[in-house]
């Protein structure tokens, strides 16, 4: 690896190679030696936000921790019963599992927006004058 020279490309190959090797749990200093980019360089791309690196760099880190997630909840579903804190550890997963993966069935909270995030759409000609006053109250 040379301090001196050509400065380092980062362009969609090189993201990739990134990518790859984020997911696979490596530091950004063992991603520097690997992809032979000065460390200081790789970690001004990140300071700088050079051609939106850093924000790369956060959605691989993120993506290896959601698939880390999701292993850990495979590995978790396909142990025994047996054990009463194994069995409430599915049961927590499960619900994680619905209420983000299945969201649009089983969340637990309350939208304030119509469908998708459209706005909310209501024909006050066919309400009822109990539903005209809770629309006008917030309820």
């Amino acid at each position: 690896m040379s301090n001196a020279g050509r400065p380092t490309e980062l362009d969609d190959e090189l993201c990739l190679k990134i990518r790859a090797a984020v997911l696979e749990g490596k530091t950004m200093k063992e991603l520097a030696q690997l992809c032979e980019i000065p460390f200081d360089t790789m970690e001004g791309w990140v300071t700088r936000n050079y051609n939106g690196f850093a924000d790369k760099w956060r959605l691989y880190r993120t993506e290896r921790r959601l698939k880390l997630a999701e292993d850990f909840g495979d590995e978790l579903m396909m142990m025994p019963n047996d054990d009463q804190t194994v069995l409430k550890l599915k049961q927590k997963e499960a619900e994680f599992v619905r209420e983000t993966v299945g969201r649009k069935d089983y969340a637990k909270r309350n939208e304030l927006t119509g469908k998708d995030g459209d706005n909310i759409k209501i024909d006050i000609t066919k309400a009822t004058d109990e539903e005209l006053i809770q629309l006008l109250q917030g309820k």
